[in-house]
């Protein structure tokens, strides 16, 4: 059974009482009748507003608008080119995408310029907050509940020796550095020696 499993099993086993209350709730909801329905008597509309009139008196539009992707390319990319020079591929792209099939030859090499650059700038942003965040932690020490990864990127990085025992409860490990030792229980920091 993995650690997920048993905590939520060991949740609803100390609040038993609130989920059986719930189950409960819910099957008495499933089960409760609802109200009859009584028909209702059909009455005369006043003569303003009975469908001939309204649709009498309703404007309609002479015609569809039309659609901004048929009329409109030659400045969504002039709009597009101005975004990409401007350093903002994303905005670009997103101006471009709803027309992605009745763009022109320049265009398409445009949008797809656009969706190459906007992936670069977003995995160079994603680079430099993982960056950070490593950074961080290493400037952190460690703290029990800790992952045996996170305990490697603390500032207390690789151990120096680990003894591993194995036994029936799981695997524990004690990681040995010149300042003090760290102990795992099957890959969580639980105590910290120093």
């Amino acid at each position: 059974m993995s650690k997920n499993s048993y905590a939520i099993g060991a949740y609803l086993g100390r609040h038993k009482f609130i989920v059986a209350g719930v189950a409960l709730a819910l099957v008495a909801y499933a089960m409760w009748p609802s109200p009859p329905v009584t028909p209702t008597k059909a009455t005369a509309l006043p003569e303003s507003t009975s469908p001939p009139a309204m649709t009498a008196t309703a404007k309609l539009p002479s015609a569809s608008a039309p659609d901004p992707c048929e009329t409109g390319t030659e400045a969504r990319l002039i709009n597009a080119r101005a975004l990409m020079t401007a350093g903002k591929p994303d905005a670009a792209f997103d101006l471009l995408h709803p027309c992605q099939s009745t763009l022109s030859a320049e265009a398409k090499a445009l949008y797809g310029k656009a969706l190459t650059q906007g992936n670069a700038k977003r995995e160079k942003a994603a680079d430099a907050e993982a960056k950070r965040v490593r950074a961080e932690k290493k400037r952190e020490g460690v703290r029990v509940g800790m992952s045996e990864q996170d305990a490697l990127d603390s500032s207390w990085g690789r151990p120096r020796k680990v003894n591993r025992t194995t036994n029936a409860y799981g695997v524990s490990e004690q990681w040995v550095y010149d300042g003090g030792y760290l102990y795992f229980k099957d890959g969580v920091l639980t105590s910290i020696q120093n």
